[in-house]
């Protein structure tokens, strides 16, 4: 199974409209068709449709740990940004296992 975590900076304190626009864009960058062609040659047997899940992040440096544990793992990033704060981190799409061994224990928004 082929999975993405949007992570969501609740210290930027978003109106709910702006909050969705940036979980939406963090997930269409991460999603390239480049990273999609590569995951379906790197995992034939797991690709299909992608999982997504929004969890709930707690300031820029938070989200910013995960974003150097994603790209040392090879995981698809991508950080929106607005404001000054960092808003929103998508995390793959990847295998569930790569993206949960990242985002174990955190909490759905």
């Amino acid at each position: 199974m082929i999975k993405q975590a949007i992570i969501v900076n609740l210290k930027a304190n978003m109106p709910i409209g702006r909050l969705v626009a940036q979980v939406a864009h963090a997930s269409e960058l991460a999603n390239d068709l480049e990273s999609r062609q590569r995951l379906k040659a790197e995992f034939p047997d797991e690709f299909g449709p992608v999982t997504k899940t929004v969890l709930r992040g707690f300031g820029d440096e938070h989200l910013l740990e995960l974003l150097e544990k994603s790209k040392s793992r090879n995981i698809p990033v991508a950080m929106m940004r607005e404001d000054g704060f960092n808003t929103a981190l998508a995390i793959g799409p990847a295998p569930k296992k790569k993206v949960d061994e990242i985002t174990f224990g955190m909490l759905l928004l």
